[in-house]
Order: structure tokens, then C-alpha cells, then sequence
């Protein structure tokens, strides 16, 4: 699976996948999204060893994109930080 930014939401269960290359035009996806299309996956013969691009149908509203950013930005605050405490 080849989620783009990754984010928290509940399962909506209505997303775009594309075999064998990544999403046009997908920015987001919620991570419980890409653990259905995981499993859903694994039941289709035309996935096997195949790369899996997955994102939503729709685009985001501003407020969800700057959680997203703002969120990032915390990830690598802390974790250079811990990388300077090692």
C-alpha cells in the first residue's frame, strides 16, 4: 500500500485505489481507511504483488489540512529532539 499523508479519522470506507501506481491527485487518506484496503487487498488475485496507491475521493477541508501539517511539524520537532538527547 502506498498511503499519501497519513491522518486520524474513523473508517469511511470510500476511497480511490489504483493498481500498480500511486493515487492521481491523492493528498490523504485516515490510517484506519488504509487497514481496510489492506484487507480488502488480500482477497484480490490482480493485487499479488502489486504496489497499491490509496487516498480519499474527496479533498480535505482547510481545517484538516492544517491539522495534518501541524501534527508533521510536532512528529519532526520531537523527533530531532530525541535524536539530540541520543
Amino acid at each position: 500500500m502506498r498511503p499519501p499523508g497519513l491522518i486520524d479519522r474513523r473508517l469511511r470506507g470510500s476511497y480511490r485505489v489504483a493498481i500498480g501506481r500511486n493515487v492521481r491527485g491523492g493528498v490523504f487518506i485516515s490510517r484506519s481507511d488504509v487497514a481496510h484496503g489492506m484487507l480488502d487487498a488480500v482477497d484480490r488475485a490482480e493485487t499479488i504483488g502489486q504496489t497499491i496507491g490509496i487516498a480519499y475521493r474527496d479533498r480535505l477541508s482547510p481545517a484538516h489540512v492544517e491539522r495534518y501539517i501541524r501534527g508533521r511539524r510536532n512528529c519532526m520537532m520531537t523527533s530531532s529532539s530525541e535524536a539530540a538527547l541520543v
